[in-house]
């Protein structure tokens, strides 16, 4: 059974154009490489495209100076370079290692196998992580839940060591009144005049 892929229709920079002529068709000089792409850039567009639709997408990263985020795509030695909202092809790159093609694309190849495994890995190593995430947060819940619990224990103890401290209040009360008694009694007060006198 044969699947279908859809073909993408992405645009695509005249830098973009210009890497393609002079990294897939091998014109270097700059005048036949302007050349080339004004008498076929539809068909370049269309290449690009048709090797975006085959691509397979590669990373996210930062490119440049500017340190803005670019969207990284590979098919079979191309690399595609695209905007992050994918709206724009900005460059092409062919992947050479200084070997012939053939043994440049088998290494890509190879890259890509090991790549693919380590994203597996990467997965199922994220997959456990937010698993044991979950029950550590269930474990924080509860013991949050017992530490509101105690909280609130807290202050009915509080609140009952207030009542007790209240309750003596009515003893002192009636002390100070009493030694109010004493002090307005009058022959205190005629030796404070006295004294004060």
């Amino acid at each position: 059974m044969e699947t279908l892929i859809t073909e993408k229709y992405i645009d695509v920079t005249k830098h973009c154009k210009e890497r393609y002529v002079e990294r897939v068709k091998g014109i270097t000089n700059s005048f036949d490489v302007r050349n080339y792409v004004l008498t076929n850039n539809d068909r370049i567009v269309r290449d690009i495209n048709k090797i975006f639709t085959y691509s397979e997408f590669l990373t996210e990263d930062r490119l440049g100076g500017d340190g803005t985020i670019q969207r990284f795509y590979i098919k079979d030695d191309i690399l595609l370079v695209l905007r992050r909202d994918e709206s724009v092809v900005i460059t092409l790159i062919k992947i050479d290692y200084g070997f012939p093609e053939k043994i440049n694309r088998g290494i890509v190849k190879e890259l890509l196998e090991e790549i693919n495994l380590l994203k597996e890995d990467l997965q199922e190593s994220e997959k456990a992580i937010v698993s044991y995430i979950n029950v550590r947060n269930l474990e924080k819940e509860r013991i949050l839940n017992k530490v509101e619990l105690l909280k609130g224990q807290i202050k009915e103890i509080d609140m009952d060591i207030e009542g007790k401290r209240k309750s003596i209040n009515m003893p002192k009360l009636q002390i100070k009144k009493y030694v109010n008694m004493i002090y307005n009694s009058y022959e205190l007060r005629r030796d404070i005049e006295q004294l004060n006198g």
